[in-house]
């Protein structure tokens, strides 16, 4: 029953992301560099890193392993969306991070980039300190 459940939620993820995407490229009288940025968060944070912890939620050490490489692309994919803004904000000249979003956006950014190496040494199926694995 939780692999259903896994799957299914799989497909409502995706789903979602895709369908807020193409409504990212209705809103501004089409699609515009702009529209990389929301885009590409979406499907970091809710497509890929939601799909992530599902994969690893199912356990053993395929999972896992899929888990990383699958965490380590979010992370690349939400900071080609950070790319995207910073552009599009010198492009226009505009200031950067003065608002409550952009501040919230580069801490989760921040936080999702760190983990990324710590997370590899600490819980790497073959030689994490913190596997749960026994080998």
């Amino acid at each position: 029953f939780e692999l259903l459940l896994c799957l299914r939620a799989h497909h409502v993820f995706l789903q979602r992301s895709c369908l807020t995407s193409r409504r990212v490229g209705t809103v501004n009288n089409g699609w515009k560099w702009f529209s990389w940025h929301p885009t590409a968060m979406i499907f970091a944070y809710v497509g890929m890193s939601g799909n992530a912890a599902l994969i690893k939620k199912v356990g053993g050490k395929t999972n896992t392993e899929i888990h990383g490489y699958v965490m380590t692309l979010a992370a690349l994919l939400a900071s080609f969306g950070w790319y995207v803004i910073y552009t599009n904000k010198d492009k226009f000249g505009r200031p950067h991070n003065v608002t409550w979003h952009a501040w919230s956006g580069l801490v989760v950014l921040g936080g999702f980039i760190v983990m990324a190496p710590f997370s590899y040494l600490a819980l790497n199926p073959e030689n994490g300190m913190y596997r749960t694995n026994s080998q």
